[in-house]
């Protein structure tokens, strides 16, 4: 039983680990052959690494559309909000 928690914990962590992390975030436009899949917004809650982390969840939210690629369209001042356009290249 204990192993099984452990097992079960260690792949909750592994799957955190890697929101949206196949996703590529640029100011560019993407290569010709993307398709466009819809609008992601990405925030940040914390006052400390905010751009950082609004990025991520850009990224993971690009993820739920199945996107690779985010087009930045917007960052608010102080870098807590950036919202994008998510793209499926593959």
């Amino acid at each position: 039983m204990g192993k099984t928690i452990y097992l079960l914990f260690f792949i909750l962590v592994s799957c955190q680990s890697t929101r949206g992390g196949n996703v590529t975030v640029s100011k560019s436009y993407p290569p010709a052959q993307c398709q466009e899949v819809g609008q992601v917004i990405g925030n940040s809650y914390s006052r400390e690494d905010s751009y950082n982390k609004a990025t991520e969840d850009l990224r993971y939210e690009a993820s739920l559309k199945s996107a690779d690629f985010v087009r930045i369209l917007a960052i608010s001042a102080h870098g807590a909000v950036i919202r994008g356009m998510a793209y499926r290249c593959r």
